[in-house]
């Protein structure tokens, strides 16, 4: 619970913090605003046990892409007539309509859909739970499954699933699903393997409902120092290098821009 709460907290600070960034006239408070959000954004990352992150987050966003920042808009130097009167044209009322539809998008997708609470009775039996969380390699992940409508009492079953998923699972007749993945020497990227679980659960009446549903594996180091620096430097080499480009192309864009000032 408290997770959640200050995950909510520094979700709404983080928010307000990027809306200020694009709203203040002054690049140095906007640059400031920055500085917040991303140090909200860090705290987003300690919430959900993304340490690493969240340091990275502190480290390179907030202390050396600020510095970067803060350089290009001092070398401008640009004064209150240049920067000139805030006008609300056209353009900005559509870039304020199309953020409100992509807020409305995003909390609408991030909504439950019934796997915290059963629907209400009636209908033809479905399963209400939609989706599983991902398993850590060599641990057990338990969750309660959930379904509406038929004729209840509801009975779960999953077909095979030793042989069926390489993994120790069991399911029993009232929902509780319980999968424990093998825990292999080999090399996972992360969520690149994942578990495929035929589930079944029959109402009193004999009816049927059938979901496959797909429990990605996270291999224990994954999230780790190692693991992401050996991805950074092997993996994802050239686009790690190519993105380090684009410092570059600022650095020499406002110079370019600043010129007549040198």
């Amino acid at each position: 619970m408290a997770e959640q709460i200050f995950f909510w907290i520094f979700g709404a600070l983080a928010l307000g913090a990027g809306i200020f960034v694009v709203a203040a006239r002054n690049p140095i408070h906007s640059a400031v605003a920055l500085v917040f959000c991303f140090f909200c954004l860090a705290g987003v990352f300690v919430v959900l046990q993304a340490h690493f992150l969240a340091a990275i987050q502190v480290m390179v966003y907030a202390g050396a892409i600020m510095v970067l920042f803060i350089f290009v808009i001092m070398l401008l130097n640009l004064s209150d007539e240049e920067l000139g009167k805030t006008k609300w044209t056209i353009t900005k009322w559509l870039g304020m309509a199309a953020a409100c539809v992509v807020g409305v998008v995003a909390v609408w997708a991030t909504q439950p859909r019934g796997d915290d609470e059963p629907a209400a009775p009636g209908g033809a039996l479905r399963m209400v739970t939609e989706r599983l969380p991902s398993v850590v390699a060599g641990e057990e992940m338990s969750i309660k499954l959930i379904a509406a409508g038929g004729a209840p009492p509801y009975t779960w079953s999953m077909v095979d699933a030793s042989s069926m998923i390489g993994a120790g699972g069991r399911m029993t007749p009232d929902g509780q699903l319980k999968v424990t993945a093998v825990k292999k020497e080999s090399k996972l990227d992360g969520l690149d393997s994942k578990l495929a679980l035929h589930v079944t659960v029959t109402d009193a009446k004999g009816a049927r409902a059938v979901r496959v549903f797909s429990v990605p594996i996270v291999h224990p180091s994954f999230g780790t120092t190692a693991k992401v620096g050996g991805l950074l430097f092997e993996k994802y080499a050239y686009p790690f290098e190519i993105v380090s480009l684009l410092l570059l192309v600022a650095i020499v864009g406002a110079v370019v821009m600043a010129k007549k000032r040198i």
